[in-house]
């Protein structure tokens, strides 16, 4: 058994690592939100959520996914890139973006990003209640 001193590093070291994966987690499931609240005609628009750590990734791809998956794989390697104080930035830059937002489409007349949004606190006792 090591010093006080050792102890109290290695709870910290222990209580930064939880901390981080809760971040880490809880961004996967925003963005698992944004996308399954997207609306689908071809799945272009649901393959262009993009992850970017601490700058806007302004990509875009000409992929179709009506399922999400692809625009959800990209994620937890994005966010394993992240270290704390770095801003967790989910986007979509096609040019009708803001338009499906404010109910342009009719399959997501609430927008995605704003209910999802409100959903924060859940998807970080979600996964609080993991990490322990």
């Amino acid at each position: 058994m090591g010093s006080f001193a050792d102890q109290l590093q290695a709870f910290a070291d222990k209580t930064k690592v939880k901390m981080e994966t809760v971040v880490r987690k809880a961004a996967l499931d925003l963005q698992g939100g944004v996308v399954l609240r997207s609306p689908v005609d071809t799945g272009r628009f649901v393959s262009n959520w993009m992850v970017g750590i601490g700058t806007q990734n302004r990509d875009t791809v000409a992929a179709e996914d009506k399922t999400g998956g692809v625009s959800l794989a990209r994620v937890e390697p994005a966010l394993a890139n992240w270290e704390p104080g770095q801003a967790i930035i989910l986007s979509n830059s096609l040019p009708y973006a803001y338009r499906l937002e404010y109910g342009w489409s009719k399959q997501a007349v609430g927008g995605m990003v704003r209910l999802t949004v409100q959903d924060w606190r859940d998807y970080v006792s979600k996964a609080v209640a993991e990490t322990k």
